[in-house]
């Protein structure tokens, strides 16, 4: 990944009920509107469960937040359970720092 692409995303369908976006790089206010669309067509199937994979996230801000409340409002309103897995410690770091932490489910 270089400047030119500071953030992959891949919606990865593990089975009939249950969708990883796996999500690299940066989620920042550049990259934040990509975010969402990606989170948006995952939704679209309607899974049961929807696991933002953070493993290589690498940094994310106020934007990459709003996205994120963005993304689990979406998925409450289609009946999908949302969970965060595999963000390192800084990146939860953020979320704690602005209040909101606790509105966003977490698994190692």
């Amino acid at each position: 990944m270089d400047i030119t692409d500071p953030l992959q995303i891949d919606v990865q369908h593990e089975d009939a009920a249950s969708v990883r976006v796996l999500v690299r790089g940066d989620l920042d206010l550049a990259t934040a509107g990509l975010f969402e669309h990606c989170v948006a067509e995952a939704c679209s199937s309607n899974p049961h469960d929807l696991w933002i994979d953070f493993t290589d996230l690498n940094f994310c801000d106020s934007s990459g937040i709003r996205a994120c409340i963005a993304a689990v409002l979406a998925c409450r309103t289609s009946g999908t359970h949302m969970r965060i897995v595999g963000a390192q410690p800084n990146i939860r770091r953020v979320f704690h720092a602005a209040g909101i932490g606790d509105k966003f489910e977490w698994s190692p």
